[in-house]
């Protein structure tokens, strides 16, 4: 459900046929913290617009085999993506609308993403669970050595700067 949405539901809502002014003041705050946010991300794709050719950022991709003679497969492209997108039936995939890689970088830090032990990794991708291209931010917290690590990834929409959930995740070596 949209933040816009909750905020018209309480807004609806009635105690004892009164409006509640509890209810108006949580209205009041959510939609200034929606405006706020929003004018944190609009700041920041206007601060760092996108550029040629576009940086997909740290996306990773499959080596060959050990001792194959295979070459080293390039990442995809900002097409690449949206072409995926696309395929899945998503929205948002227009790649010339793609926000740049330092603008998710700045509307993370602008959010309050966590800084993590090491630099962000900041990758463009396709969001299956959004069905939108997304610029995936991803911190590790704590470093559990042979164990693996562990962090957290904010998605921010690629396309308006949106803000998708903080989920947490392990990586075992």
């Amino acid at each position: 459900m949209a933040l816009s949405e909750v905020a018209a539901r309480i807004a609806n809502a009635t105690v004892d046929g009164m409006r509640s002014a509890a209810a108006s003041l949580v209205v009041l705050l959510l939609c200034c913290a929606q405006t706020e946010e929003s004018d944190a991300a609009r700041a920041c794709i206007a601060d760092y617009p996108s550029a040629q050719p576009f940086d997909v950022g740290d996306v990773e991709v499959a080596s060959p085999p050990p001792g194959s003679s295979l070459p080293e497969p390039a990442p995809p492209s900002a097409a690449d993506i949206a072409s995926e997108c696309a395929r899945s039936g998503g929205t948002g995939c227009d790649a010339a609308a793609f926000i740049s890689r330092d603008a998710a970088s700045c509307i993370a830090t602008s959010s309050g993403f966590g800084p993590g032990l090491e630099r962000w990794r900041i990758a463009l991708a396709y969001g299956h669970g959004q069905e939108r291209v997304v610029w995936n931010v991803m911190n590790k917290t704590a470093d559990d050595g042979v164990n693996g690590y562990v962090g957290q990834v904010l998605a921010i929409d690629a396309t308006d700067g949106g803000l998708y959930d903080v989920i947490p995740y392990r990586a075992t070596p």
